[in-house]
Order: C-alpha cells, then sequence, then structure tokens
C-alpha cells in the first residue's frame, strides 16, 4: 500500500514536469547548451517515470490488483519494443547488441505492453550491469512447444550466493549498485512476476563475477485458433491529430493542468483549463469538447 501511495504522489509532480519539458522541445531553441540540457532532462525524466511505473506495478501485483489482458502477440514485436525501451541506455554505454531471431514467427498469448516491459527490464539491466563497450545478445526460438528467450551479456555477473536471490524484492546484488548504478531492487522482481502471470518462468544463469551473466525466459506458444484470441485494437487509433479538437482538461492540480493545456494548444488543439469537477460540468455545455 505504501509502495503504490509513493508511486501515485510521485507521478503528480512528474506529469506537469514532463510536460514542460516537452513544451520546450517543441518551442526550440537557438541556444545549443539550452538544447543539450533539455534532451538531458528528457533522459533522467523517462527514467523517473520508468522507476515509477515498476514501483506502482510491483504494488499491484504484490496485492493482487492486477489483470492481464490476453490477446496475441508477435514474439519479434514484443522485442522490438523492448529494444527500443532500452536502446538510449545501450546506446549511451557504446554497447554492442545482437538480436537473433527465428525466420518464422514466434506468437504467444499474452499483454504486448507487459511482456514488452520483462525484456526491457533484462535488456536495461544487462546495459547497466556491462562496463561501456560490451555486448549484450537476445536470442528468440522455439523449444518443447515454447518460446523461450535469453538475453545474455558480458558484464559483471552475478556472485553464486545472490543467484537464488536475485529475483527477490529490493534485492541489490550486484556490485555496481554501489557505484550509483543499480535501481531500486524491483526490476527483476518485476519481471518473475509479469512473466509467472503469463505462465512462464525465468531464470538466472552466471558463472560468477566478471563472467558475464545470462537470464532465460520461458513462455507458452499460442494455440491457433483457440477461442477467445481476438487481436486488439491497432496502435493507428491512438495517432490523434489535435488540429480542429477542443480538449477540456480538468485537473486540480494546477500546473499538471496548464502545462497539459499549453502542451495540446502547440498540438492543434483548442483548450480550455479547468481544476474541479464542477467547473468541469459547467463548462460542458459552453465549450462542448
Amino acid at each position: 500500500e505504501f509502495l503504490a501511495m509513493l508511486a501515485h504522489e510521485l507521478r503528480n509532480p512528474l506529469a506537469p514536469i514532463c510536460n514542460a519539458v516537452q513544451v520546450l522541445r517543441l518551442t526550440g531553441s537557438s541556444d545549443p547548451v539550452a538544447a543539450r540540457m533539455c534532451e538531458v532532462m528528457q533522459r533522467q525524466i523517462d527514467h523517473m517515470v520508468r522507476l515509477v511505473d515498476d514501483l506502482l506495478e510491483v504494488s499491484r501485483i504484490t496485492r493482487g490488483k492486477i489483470a492481464l489482458h490476453r490477446e496475441p502477440a508477435d514474439l519479434t514485436g514484443v522485442i522490438r519494443n523492448a529494444v527500443d525501451i532500452s536502446r538510449p541506455l545501450i546506446d549511451a554505454a557504446g554497447h554492442r547488441l545482437s538480436i537473433h531471431m527465428l525466420d518464422t514467427p514466434i506468437r504467444l498469448e499474452g499483454h504486448p505492453i507487459r511482456l514488452a516491459h520483462v525484456f526491457a527490464n533484462l535488456t536495461n539491466n544487462a546495459a547497466k550491469y556491462t562496463p561501456d563497450g560490451g555486448k549484450i545478445t537476445v536470442t528468440a526460438q522455439k523449444r518443447d512447444g515454447r518460446a523461450v528467450v535469453s538475453v545474455r551479456d558480458s558484464g559483471e555477473g552475478i556472485p553464486d550466493d545472490m543467484l537464488s536471490r536475485v529475483f527477490d524484492l529490493f534485492a541489490q546484488g550486484h556490485p555496481a549498485a554501489s557505484q550509483g548504478k543499480g535501481g531500486l531492487g524491483i526490476g527483476l522482481t518485476l519481471v518473475r512476476q509479469l512473466v509467472e502471470l503469463h505462465a512462464g518462468s525465468v531464470e538466472a544463469f552466471s558463472e560468477g563475477p566478471g563472467r558475464g551473466s545470462e537470464f532465460v525466459v520461458t513462455l507458452p506458444l499460442l494455440v491457433e485458433g483457440e477461442a477467445g484470441m481476438e487481436t486488439g485494437p491497432s496502435s493507428d487509433v491512438f495517432d490523434y491529430l489535435f488540429e480542429g479538437r477542443r480538449v477540456l482538461v480538468v485537473d486540480d492540480n494546477a500546473d499538471g493542468a496548464d502545462s497539459l493545456g499549453l502542451l495540446l494548444e502547440m498540438l492543434g488543439a483548442e483548450v480550455r483549463v479547468v481544476y474541479s469537477g464542477q467547473a468541469a460540468l459547467a463548462a460542458l455545455d459552453a465549450f462542448q469538447p
């Protein structure tokens, strides 16, 4: 309950900060220093958002308040999305990333976004705990009627006494954790819980410190033709154009409301911002959002 409350309270100030940085980037700047600082802020905000999302997700799972809406998912697309999430961290460290996929599709039944979260956490970990210029290899294959995904790195490895505890909540087994690289110790816990919610399993392997590590995720394949397997909506439905649209923003956090309203205006919308439910109801007839 505390984690859920913490994540919610952290989200409140993060939202207007995210909006403000987007506004600054959209307005542009001829000053290269200001532009570079915007990029720094965006990267750090993205990192904070991921930490808060992880906190919220792990609190939901541990309290049994998460429900997976499963649909047919293509493992290639899931891994591609995960790598896109991790790419800034991988590129910043100068790692070489190799991805090995089958030529034929690997179909799963699951929640594509949460599956991408699983593999993004694993590739993020590989990037963080591998010295600059290292190697990360992601391999996906079919084995005994299941999908098997391996994320291997050439990094710091895992001590023998940590292998059995590396998925525990708040575990910090990597030496790099004391050097500012470690997160909250919930990423691998989240990986295990999400994989198990998909009726899968995850294992960690390492030959010891300095010898790299490997995480292997096993997931059931989709049984083609199984009842109830309908494809979810295309992502294109979320590609809204705001030109000519009237948008009513309602939030009792004034900074959040004002910054979101300004961002939407810059994207072409006609916007009205109010700060209470009563004001929103009053605005509906006059503004017709």
